[in-house]
C-alpha cells in the first residue's frame, strides 16, 4: 500500500471514530435532556419539588459522572479504548432503560447515578483518541465537531422527546410482562436506551488506533502524581481555565434545564411547541458555533494572537449573558427565543476551544487524564451546582416569580466571572512543547501498537 493510500485510510478511520464519538456525546445529552422534558409528568407521578428535580438532573448524575471519570482515565491507558467505550455505552443504555422502570424518586435517583457511571468513560476516551488521531492545530476543529453531538442530542431530545412524551402521556398505563404498569414517560426512557447499543457495535467495528508513547524516558504511562505536577507547572492558568469553563458549561446546562420549563410555565407553551422551537435553536446554534468558533480562532492566530482560544471564549460569555437576560426578561416571545439561541451559540463556540486549550497546555501523554480531570472539575463544580442554585433561588428567593427571575439573577454572574477569568489568563496561554509545530513530527511518529 502506498503512503498516500495509508494516509487516506488513516483520515477515513479518524473521521469514522470522530463521528462515533460525536454520536456518543449526542446520545448522552439526548438522555440527559429527555429528563428535562419529563419534568411535568415526573413531578406529577412522583411528587418531587424543583430542588429535588435539580438533584436528579445535576447531582445524581454528576456525582458519579465526574468522580468516576478519574477512575476511568487509568483504564483508558491500559485497555482497548474503543471496546471500553462500547462497554460503557451498553452500561448507560441499560441504566437509561432502568430509568423507565422505576416507580419512586429514590429509584430514579439511583438509575440516574448509574447512567453517570456509564457515561464517565466518554470524556477520557474522547480526549485520548482525538489527541492520537489529530494534529494539534486540527484539534479545535475536531473537538468542535465532537461537541456538535451535544447540541444535536439536545435538539433531538426537544424535537422527538417533546412530541413523543406528549403523545405517550395521553396513553393509559401499559402493562409490560415481568414489569407491571408503566406510564408514557417511562416508555420514552425505554425507547431512548436502544440507539446506544448500535453505536457501541460501531466502536467494536472501528477498532483501536495507535497510541502516543509516554514521555521520553518513561516505560509506562505516568500516573496521577505526574499529571498533577504537570498541571501545577502551568501555574494558575489551568486552574482558572477550569474554573471559568465550570461556570460557563454549568450555566449552559442550567439554561438547557430551566429555559424550556420557563417557556412552559410563564408563556404557557405546550410541550410540543417548546420541543420544536428549542430543537431548532439548539441544532442551528450548535452547528453555527462549531463552524464559526474554530475559524475565528484560526484567523486570530494567523494575526499573531496565540491566546485566541481563550479570547474568543471570553467574548462569548458576553453573548451568553445577553442571551440569558433576553430569554428571561423579554416581553415578546420571539425576542426571548433569540435569547435562547444566543445562549446555545455561546456554549457551542466555547466547547471546542475549551477542550483543545487543555490539550495544548499539557504534554501528549496526559491527554486521557486531561479529559477526566476537566470533566471532574467542570461537571462537579459547574453542571451540578449552577442548575441547583437556580432551582433553589427560584423556589426560595422568588416564590412568586419562580425560575425566570432566578435565571436572570444567576446567569450574568456566572457568565461575568467566567469571562473575567478567561480574560485574565489569556496572556499566559503558552502551548506545551508537544503541541508546537516544530515538535509535531516527532509526536506523530511516536506510537505504540494498541492492545487488543
Amino acid at each position: 500500500m502506498t503512503s498516500t493510500n495509508t494516509m487516506q485510510e488513516g483520515r477515513g478511520r479518524a473521521g469514522l471514530i470522530l463521528v462515533l464519538l460525536a454520536m456518543s456525546y449526542m446520545l448522552s445529552l439526548f438522555d440527559r435532556q429527555l429528563l428535562v422534558l419529563m419534568i411535568g409528568p415526573i413531578k406529577r407521578d412522583m411528587v418531587v419539588s424543583d430542588t429535588e428535580f435539580s438533584l436528579l438532573y445535576g447531582f445524581a448524575f454528576t456525582l458519579f459522572y465526574s468522580s468516576l471519570s478519574l477512575v476511568a482515565a487509568p483504564l483508558v491507558e491500559r485497555f482497548n479504548r474503543t471496546r471500553l467505550l462500547a462497554f460503557a455505552l451498553v452500561l448507560w443504555s441499560l441504566a437509561t432503560a432502568a430509568s423507565g422502570l422505576v416507580s419512586s424518586f429514590s429509584g430514579l435517583f439511583v438509575a440516574r447515578m448509574l447512567v453517570g457511571v456509564g457515561e464517565a468513560t466518554l470524556a477520557p476516551v474522547a480526549y485520548a483518541l482525538i489527541a492520537d488521531l489529530f494534529r494539534p492545530h486540527q484539534r479545535t476543529q475536531a473537538f468542535s465537531i465532537y461537541a456538535t453531538g451535544m447540541f444535536v442530542g439536545i435538539g433531538l431530545s426537544f424535537f422527538l422527546g417533546g412530541h413523543l412524551i406528549q403523545m405517550l402521556d395521553r396513553l393509559p398505563p401499559i402493562v409490560l410482562p415481568g414489569v407491571g404498569a408503566v406510564r408514557g414517560w417511562q416508555l420514552a426512557f425505554l425507547a431512548a436506551s436502544v440507539p446506544g447499543l448500535v453505536v457501541a457495535f460501531g466502536f467494536v467495528v472501528a477498532g483501536e488506533p495507535a497510541r502516543s508513547l509516554p514521555a521520553p524516558g518513561q516505560t509506562k504511562a505516568p500516573g496521577w502524581g505526574e499529571f498533577l505536577r504537570a498541571f501545577r507547572q502551568t501555574g494558575s492558568t489551568l486552574l482558572f481555565h477550569h474554573l471559568a469553563f465550570a461556570l460557563l458549561i454549568g450555566q449552559g446546562f442550567a439554561n438547557a434545564l430551566w429555559l424550556p420549563t420557563l417557556f412552559g410555565r410563564a408563556r404557557h407553551w405546550s410541550l410540543g411547541e417548546v420541543g420544536v422551537v428549542f430543537a431548532i435553536a439548539a441544532v442551528t446554534a450548535g452547528l453555527a458555533g462549531a463552524y464559526l468558533g474554530p475559524r475565528t480562532i484560526l484567523r486570530l492566530q494567523q494575526r499573531g494572537l496565540q491566546d485566541a482560544p481563550l479570547r474568543v471564549c471570553a467574548y462569548t460569555c458576553g453573548l451568553g449573558a445577553a442571551g440569558a437576560l433576553m430569554a428571561t426578561l423579554a416581553g415578546h416571545a420571539w425576542v426571548a427565543v433569540f435569547g435562547v439561541w444566543l445562549t446555545f451559540f455561546a456554549t457551542s463556540v466555547a466547547a471546542g476551544p475549551a477542550a483543545a486549550a487543555v490539550q495544548l497546555l499539557m504534554p501528549a501523554w496526559a491527554q486521557g487524564r486531561c479529559g477526566a480531570f476537566f470533566t471532574f472539575f467542570t461537571q462537579l463544580l459547574g453542571s451540578s451546582l449552577v442548575p441547583l442554585a437556580i432551582g433553589w433561588a427560584g423556589q426560595h428567593l422568588f416564590p412568586g416569580g419562580g425560575i425566570g427571575p432566578a435565571l436572570a439573577m444567576v446567569a450574568p454572574v456566572t457568565y461575568g466571572l467566567a469571562g473575567a477569568l478567561l480574560w485574565r489568563i489569556r496572556d499566559r496561554f503558552i502551548p506545551h512543547a508537544d503541541a508546537r509545530p516544530a515538535e509535531e513530527p516527532a509526536l506523530r511518529g511516536a506510537a505504540l501498537r494498541s492492545p487488543t
